[in-house]
């Protein structure tokens, strides 16, 4: 499992996308991930809706959310450019924890 960057036309932002190949359940790596962000301090706040949940963090000003949608499964992670790098080392320090 990992996760990488693709960026936008616009270079401003970009999507972290987390490439599940070895099929866990998205729920699981959501939790897991939440997880492991509050351990680093980085959480800033969760919203639970009927039908997702989103957690928000908190890195270098940037509040980034993180979505599992009960539908659709885990969504991709939109941030800025300048943060892409930072996060997606993150996410994928943390997969090799599952």
């Amino acid at each position: 499992m990992k996760a990488f960057i693709e960026n936008h036309a616009d270079n401003q932002y970009s999507d972290i996308i987390i490439q599940n190949t070895e099929r866990f359940n998205d729920e699981d790596i959501f939790k897991h991930i939440e997880k492991h962000l509050k351990d680093k301090g980085l959480f800033k706040k969760k919203l639970l809706g009927p039908s997702e949940d989103v957690v928000i963090i908190q890195l270098n000003s940037e509040e980034i959310s993180i979505i599992y949608d009960i539908d659709y499964g885990l969504d991709y992670i939109k941030c800025k450019s300048e943060n892409a790098v930072e996060l997606c080392n993150i996410i994928n320090n943390i997969l090799t924890k599952l």
